[in-house]
């Protein structure tokens, strides 16, 4: 989860995205980083042309 904190940080101060933790089961033992729906613009714009084509469904984009 530390992690995920240096991650959050590091996203906010260098590109503006706001970011959260959320917990994926019930043990509470799996965490995941969740970005707003109003800050996937600024996601899609800094990864879309490092992704591969086979991952753009992860940005909700289809194959080109």
């Amino acid at each position: 989860m530390e992690e995920l904190n240096l991650l959050i940080k590091a996203l906010d101060k260098n590109f503006s995205i706001k970011a959260t933790i959320s917990i994926s089961n019930r043990e509470k033992s799996q965490y995941n980083l969740y970005i707003s729906k109003s800050q996937m613009s600024l996601l899609k714009n800094l990864v879309l042309k490092h992704m591969h084509p086979d991952m753009l469904y992860k940005l909700n984009i289809d194959k080109q």
